[in-house]
């Protein structure tokens, strides 16, 4: 990426604001982490503000973290993600943002987030939101009817706080906004790709793919990436896997709803990959399949099909972003699916294997992928908001 340079100031020129580091594996994280990444490679230096409940990334020139002291009880009792942060919090942020060129932060509803957004506008700095998360399906029903009111009403003051608000999927901004467009101070921006490590593999490279995970080279070949929470759908993939037993199932990720606990001899717990890994066991795949409910545009399924392996998800999935929408094959899903409903996602998920795409369709698939998306096009978005007054655009 092509850039003016950094700041020659004794602050940082970009605060990062997230409610965990990377480490703690959520897809905010990452995204934040791979868009820290670019803006220092593009010559700034980042000042990352997280919880002090994971580690924080390796020190690397011209990024600084710092860890807050926080309480994660809430996510322990209810798998949402939301630490509590302390007061002493507040003093940190006010130094740093005081010091720092521009705000960047992740998702409106946490304490951090308001935090910065509030003191980065009585501060005089330019702060960038990127709203993730639009509707929200959670284990109580209750919070589920709950959350939409708290997260539009704290919306209100958070977006106008900001000075460009940034949603990663149409989903997302309709569930602000409706039929509405958010007006100049809005805009989509769809999550980068890593290019280089998901990308298209021939026919050769994937049976080596999936010779080293131990696949049979026409054995037919599921996936799912992911954290093992509810909200992802996972009681709706054991009754998939224990309706097609002669298809091996494989789960990349963690949490508490284990499938290794299922006991069903055709599915195998990956476990919690590194990147390459990741796109190792995606290429080697027939299909992606997230039956998850209220997501944004999830970046696994900008990784599978970047890999040219097809998708199985849900209607909301699929018109998160319109210019992948042929792309993706999707399904009804509710939160309390029906016998139509797993029969229906049973025969969609056998018709897509039965195809066995050759290479030309799966190229074209990665193909497409690679045209939509790639992080150096997105970290120049950011930046041209954070730093209007200087102009990026990808190398």
């Amino acid at each position: 990426m092509k850039t003016a340079g950094g700041s020659t100031s004794p602050g940082s020129d970009i605060v990062v604001v997230t409610h965990f580091f990377p480490a703690h594996g959520g897809g905010i994280e990452l995204v934040a982490a791979r868009l820290v990444d670019e803006y220092l490679a593009a010559g700034f230096t980042v000042k990352w503000f997280a919880s002090a409940t994971d580690e924080p990334p390796s020190a690397e020139p011209g990024l600084s973290t710092h860890s807050v002291r926080a309480s994660n009880i809430i996510e322990r009792i209810t798998q949402l993600p939301y630490p509590l942060w302390t007061p002493m919090a507040i003093p940190a942020l006010w130094r740093a943002i005081g010091r720092a060129r521009a705000v960047h932060v992740h998702e409106h509803l946490y304490v951090g987030s308001l935090l910065a957004l509030l003191i980065g506008r009585i501060r005089g700095k330019r702060v960038v939101l990127t709203q993730h998360t639009g509707a929200l399906r959670l284990p109580n029903r209750l919070a589920t009817t709950l959350y939409p009111l708290g997260a539009k009403t704290l919306a209100w003051p958070a977006m106008r706080l900001a000075s460009h608000v940034a949603f990663v999927s149409a989903n997302v901004r309709h569930f602000f906004f409706g039929a509405d467009a958010p007006g100049p101070r809005g805009s989509l921006v769809f999550n980068g790709l890593d290019n280089d490590t998901f990308a298209f593999e021939d026919e050769h490279r994937r049976r080596e793919s999936r010779a080293r995970l131990g696949l049979g080279e026409d054995e037919p070949v599921a996936i799912f990436a992911g954290r093992f929470v509810r909200k992802k759908g996972l009681p709706f993939l054991r009754e998939l896997a224990a309706r097609t037993h002669d298809v091996k199932w494989l789960f990349a990720g963690w949490g508490p709803d284990d499938p290794s606990h299922w006991h069903l001899g055709n599915v195998v717990c990956l476990g919690r990959l590194s990147q390459p890994d990741l796109a190792l066991a995606l290429a080697a795949a027939d299909v992606l399949v997230l039956p998850s409910l209220c997501e944004g545009f999830p970046l696994v399924v900008q990784e599978a099909l970047a890999c040219g392996t097809a998708v199985l998800s849900t209607h909301e999935v699929r018109h998160a972003c319109p210019g992948a929408a042929e792309l993706i094959e999707a399904e009804e899903l509710t939160s309390k699916p029906s016998c139509v409903q797993v029969e229906s996602w049973t025969a969609s998920l056998r018709k897509i294997i039965g195809q066995r795409p050759d290479d030309s369709s799966r190229r074209g698939r990665a193909d497409h992928a690679a045209s939509l998306w790639s992080w150096d096009r997105c970290a120049g978005e950011y930046l041209n908001m954070l730093l209007p007054d200087l102009q990026y655009r990808p190398s």
